[in-house]
């Protein structure tokens, strides 16, 4: 484990001079470049415990040769993730400030690279037009069920006898050696197109129907009965034509 004692005693053999506005993460590459380490190396080295994407900056310092607040005044601190976020959405800046670097200070791509803290090919980027390519947008994903669609809307094609989804699906799996493809892309893409079948509708009864029509049905039964019974059931008869609505009347030769 690195410990406060382990601080390095004496500056590294070459020494760059750090560029004002430059990233610590810019720096140290060019530092550990410049004197034959991998950068990885380097940085591991100068990790603050605990917090890895952050470098003793003290530790920089004297590795530089450089006095820590005049270390601090060069270098933005800012990290590549962050600086990364911010290039997306100012990247006409960033190519005006690497062009103006080329020409002023005569940098190499690659050493623009690491003052902004991109790829090399940003960098190529910039120095051949001043304005960001626009971005490419990605074709549509075709789905499994695109050759298919067609027979599927002819199998849905009949006002008759209209398969569910249930059976267009076991029959491009079993007719068309359909794959890999479930049912639910199959239900989703009838649904679209409007063309899932709708159940037939349901017969609602009518309760006041209803009961005239077991009046009259009464009425037809009572005629076939003795006389007596006729008689009898009238008025019973009449209470249920009053409360159906049913033309009233007298039924039976008593």
């Amino acid at each position: 484990m690195t410990t406060a004692d382990d601080s390095p005693q004496r500056p590294l053999p070459i020494r760059p001079r750090p560029m004002t506005g430059e990233s610590q993460g810019s720096y140290l590459r060019r530092l550990a470049r410049a004197n034959h380490l991998r950068p990885a190396y380097l940085h591991r080295y100068l990790r603050q415990p605990g917090t890895p994407d952050t470098i003793r900056l003290d530790w920089l310092a004297i590795l530089a040769g450089r006095s820590l607040p005049a270390l601090e005044r060069a270098l933005t601190g800012h990290q590549t993730s962050a600086r990364q976020h911010v290039r997306q959405a100012e990247k006409p800046a960033l190519f005006a400030a690497i062009r103006r670097d080329a020409r002023d200070n005569g940098l190499s791509i690659r050493a623009l690279a690491d003052r902004h803290g991109v790829h090399r090919r940003t960098v190529r980027q910039a120095l051949t037009s001043p304005w960001p390519a626009p971005r490419k947008t990605q074709p549509r994903r075709g789905s499994r069920l695109d050759p298919l669609k067609n027979t599927i809307d002819e199998m849905l094609a009949a006002e008759q006898a209209r398969p569910t989804a249930k059976q267009v699906y076991a029959a491009l799996v079993s007719e068309h050696g359909m794959t890999r493809v479930s049912y639910s892309t199959v239900r989703d893409y009838i649904a679209s197109r409007g063309l899932i079948p709708q159940p037939a509708a349901r017969h609602v009864s009518d309760p006041s129907r209803d009961a005239r029509q077991a009046v009259t049905h009464l009425k037809q039964a009572l005629e076939a009965m003795p006389p007596g019974t006729v008689a009898r059931a009238q008025p019973h008869l009449d209470a249920l034509e009053l409360i159906t609505g049913a033309a009233p009347g007298r039924h039976g030769n008593g």
